[in-house]
């Protein structure tokens, strides 16, 4: 009877925490996604999603692959549409892709799809910072923190314009995810995740590059972890490195071809204007 009781108790707590955690996404949602179209779709204020509203217009899907790769050819490299693009490329290809499927390509309507995504994004942040304070603390500071962050205005405002920033910040919560697993010394699984979620942070803002001091320290903390169980000194520092170098390895292919332009790639035409060494 006891056990049953105890069980009663904490199926009824699991099902409040699934409530309190949908609740918390509907009002955040609901903050992010409230008048999308804020502005009617004519004045373009925000001057980041005016530039990037203008270069997802212009730039076209490739014929082939070897063009999509083919800096100095491709129609989806926005310098060979006349314009220059300095953020990462992950949500600009993402919203181009969104938007033809939906048919919503033009000038005064890409920019709401992606405002939309934005704001999708978003939310998915509050739901891994849920996951993320939960996993480090406990259930109640999980709930705090997304409520916290569902009802932060800085974010709302955010998700109402067509930016890179919410889609970095999810992808940087999501490496962070990652590196909790390889943290705790999961298996090779959590460095194939963490690999492919650093590579799609970098390729929505290079910029972000020293969050590898952060993957660094996780590894530091996995080999510490296992030479405090007693294990082999040189088995886990190899298993470790093994780990992280995969981890660099998938993230540099992950960056190779989410932001194809950052590289020179083939059929490179314009060596002539790269000044010489010395």
């Amino acid at each position: 009877m006891e056990t049953s009781t105890t069980e009663n108790a904490s199926r009824t707590r699991r099902l409040g925490l699934f409530l309190a955690l949908i609740a918390i996404l509907v009002i955040g949602g609901a903050f992010r996604l409230y008048n999308i179209n804020w502005d009617e779709g004519t004045y373009h204020i925000h001057p980041d999603e005016r530039h990037t509203t203008m270069v997802v217009t212009r730039i076209q899907w490739p014929q082939s692959l070897v063009e999509y790769f083919d800096t100095s050819h491709s129609p989806l490299n926005a310098r060979n549409q006349d314009t220059v693009y300095f953020y990462g490329t992950v949500p600009l290809f993402l919203t181009k892709y969104v938007g033809s499927l939906l048919g919503r390509t033009g000038y005064d309507e890409i920019h709401l799809v992606g405002r939309v995504l934005s704001a999708l994004f978003d939310l998915g942040t509050v739901l891994l910072l849920f996951f993320l304070a939960r996993r480090l603390f406990d259930w109640r500071v999980g709930l705090v923190a997304s409520l916290l962050l569902a009802l932060a205005v800085l974010n709302i405002q955010g998700s109402h314009y067509f930016s890179v920033d919410t889609f970095l910040t999810f992808f940087v919560a999501l490496t962070l995810w990652f590196t909790l697993d390889v943290a705790e010394g999961k298996g090779w699984e959590s460095f194939v995740g963490l690999g492919l979620a650093m590579g799609l942070t970098l390729a929505s803002k290079v910029s972000v590059f020293l969050l590898a001091v952060v993957v660094a320290l996780g590894g530091l903390v996995r080999l510490r972890r296992r030479l405090a169980e007693g294990r082999d000194g040189r088995t886990v520092a190899l298993d470790t490195l093994a780990g992280l170098i995969l981890a660099a390895f998938l993230s540099l292919l992950v960056f190779r071809v989410a932001q194809p332009y950052a590289w020179v790639g083939p059929n490179y035409d314009g060596w002539d204007t790269v000044p010489e060494p010395w």
